[in-house]
């Protein structure tokens, strides 16, 4: 019987190889475009929630500055002079933790000098 000849079996035996091949060709190929979909939607995620969080702490820290800055000017108003533009520019420019210290130390100004001494102590 044809079946059972060398050439039917070894024409069988290559057609289930091809078949195999691109069987295996097909599932990596799926399986890679499977991979880039997830591998993007965790990027898509991650990036979102990282920039969330990044925005939302800059935005606190932003908040926190612009607090600190009013009520610095506002009791040097009260105290000494209110501040010029030269040392409002200074003093925006300093980070959180210098602000926090100029609270503190304004507290014993008694003079225009003591903050322009102060600045040139703390410079940005």
């Amino acid at each position: 019987s044809l079946q059972n000849t060398r050439f039917y079996q070894k024409f069988v035996g290559r057609i289930q190889r091809e078949a195999r091949k691109a069987a295996l060709q097909e599932g990596r190929q799926k399986g890679l475009q499977e991979g880039r979909r997830e591998g993007l939607e965790q990027g898509l995620e991650q990036g979102l929630e990282q920039g969330l969080e990044q925005g939302l702490e800059q935005g606190l820290e932003q908040g926190h500055k612009a607090a600190l800055l009013r009520t610095i000017s506002r009791q040097l108003g009260r105290s000494v002079a209110l501040p010029g533009a030269e040392a409002l520019d200074h003093m925006e420019r300093l980070s959180i933790e210098s602000l926090e210290e100029l609270t503190e130390a304004l507290l014993a100004f008694r003079s225009p000098e003591d903050l322009t001494a102060w600045l040139a102590r703390h410079p940005v």
